[in-house]
């Protein structure tokens, strides 16, 4: 007689019941798999409008980005945060509307079902009305913040570098904000061909106000220069500087930042210098900068020695842990519904492909670690850059 324990592991019910079994299996994980690939993104009309299907899309909705100038200069600076505290402040009268801020774009979240039949317009005039009304409160404001923000030397040093970008001669205003259409992402769960084409037309009708959306980007870093500047405290601040747009920052650029910054922590670990990497690849015009400050003076020679060390140190096994944690990342990226809509959006305002996990992956991949030596040696380069040292008198 067969017992319970010496029965065999498959009897025929359970071996018919295997296609079913692995068929489900890998039905679950293509369909888990999903938010990995490159999301679909179709272009609508008017220009500068999109459709996304996801679904898993909680709530269905219209993202509208208008670009804002970086405030670089100090009164560019002071007059984007008194815009930035406007929009927030109007958002309050607006609880189904949210926003996101970037430092060169802000993006609106409008649920769909706040703009069916032709009401998305009069929102957007209604909203903007309010912007307007609250800005010459928020400018008073900002100006005392900004002052304040003003005495700390890290942000001295940086002034100095944003003042220094030639060209960039764009407006920091309400009505700068508004002055062209926005860029539309129509995110839903499933297609609708009713109610894109309502929403489009209702786009139109926003955007026929203005003049078309300008994407290109322009300006450059004047001549590479040095700055001394004092202070009555004491301790020495030393910065490199550069010009930076977001049209031409690659994905060499992302690695070659990630191990900078990792070097950088390994080498002053045991020192009594402090760094900082701050990076704004913008449109139309960024900057990045890294800033070491220290109690004693900087030697001469300070960039090529930092040259010559990191790519002593610097190992294809951290190329690889770095490549596999932006990877990673951006997987994750792609599986959060709001991370995603983020990051389709700041694609297709950088006129940059939104990729799947396995194309980013292979992307990174072929990237060599004699490429981010490279990268990272333009960055540290002198010649390349604006150099400030801040010293006590």
């Amino acid at each position: 007689m067969t017992t319970k324990e010496d029965a065999p592991l498959f009897n025929r019910s359970y071996l018919k019941l295997m296609p079913v079994l692995v068929g489900a299996v890998i039905l679950w994980l293509s369909l888990s798999n999903q938010s990995d690939k490159a999301p679909k993104i179709e272009t609508l009309t008017p220009d500068h409008t999109y459709l996304v299907v996801h679904k898993q899309t909680t709530v269905p909705a219209l993202h509208l980005t208008y670009a804002v100038a970086p405030g670089l200069s100090y009164q560019q600076a002071e007059y984007r945060h008194a815009i930035q505290h406007a929009f927030n402040q109007a958002l309050g009268n607006y609880p189904a509307i949210s926003a996101n801020w970037f430092d060169d774009r802000v993006t609106l979240h409008i649920p769909v079902s706040r703009i069916r039949s032709g009401s998305l317009p009069k929102l957007i005039d209604a909203f903007i009305t309010d912007v307007f009304d609250l800005y010459p409160n928020a400018l008073k404001r900002a100006a005392a913040e900004h002052y304040l923000d003003q005495n700390e030397q890290q942000a001295q040093a940086l002034l100095n570098l944003t003042q220094q970008i030639a060209g960039y001669r764009s407006t920091v205003s309400v009505q700068q904000v508004f002055s062209q259409p926005p860029l539309a992402l129509l995110e839903l769960t499933s297609r609708d061909k009713k109610l894109t084409q309502d929403i489009t037309q209702q786009i139109a009708a926003l955007s026929s106000r203005h003049a078309s959306l300008d994407t290109q980007d322009a300006s450059s870093l004047s001549t590479p220069s040095s700055i001394h500047l004092t202070h009555r405290g004491t301790g020495y601040l030393y910065m490199l500087g550069q010009a930076a747009r977001a049209n031409t920052m690659d994905d060499t650029d992302l690695v070659a930042s990630q191990l900078l910054g990792q070097q950088l922590a390994t080498l002053t670990s045991n020192s009594d210098i402090q760094f900082r990497l701050v990076q704004k690849p913008l449109r139309p015009i960024g900057y990045r900068a890294l800033l070491l400050q220290k109690d004693s003076p900087f030697k001469a020679g300070l960039e090529d020695r930092l040259k010559a060390t990191i790519e002593q140190t610097l190992t294809n096994e951290q190329l690889d842990t770095t490549r596999t944690l932006l990877v990673q990342q951006y997987r994750d990226q792609l599986a959060d519904s709001q991370s995603r809509i983020a990051l389709i959006n700041q694609g297709l305002f950088y006129n940059r492909p939104t990729v799947s996990a396995d194309q980013f992956r292979d992307t990174l991949d072929d990237i060599t670690l004699a490429q981010v030596i490279t990268r990272i040696n333009e960055w540290l380069d002198p010649n390349r850059s604006l150099t400030l040292l801040i010293e006590p008198l």
